[in-house]
């Protein structure tokens, strides 16, 4: 009977070490991966509306004043 207590014991910490690992995993896959995507995403949609709508009132948008928009939104996100 001990040892069946002592190998549910060992199963238990295994268990809980892959879990903790694949817990962390997907956290960071989150972090580093998905979220920064989603948020590009976003601002790129921002983006194009900033660029829409100027294109409606006739006015001309640089280069770099779309670029500035963009940059704002991913700073407002938090990924620079």
């Amino acid at each position: 009977m001990d040892s069946v207590v002592a190998y549910m014991r060992q199963y238990l910490k295994l268990l809980t070490k892959i879990l903790c690992v694949v817990i962390l995993s997907v956290g960071a896959f989150y972090w580093w991966e998905w979220r920064p995507m989603s948020i590009r995403k976003v601002c790129v949609q921002e983006e194009m509306e900033f660029i829409k709508n100027a294109e409606q009132k006739t006015e001309v948008v640089e280069n770099s004043l779309d670029e500035v928009v963009y940059k704002i939104c991913i700073r407002k996100h938090g990924l620079e």
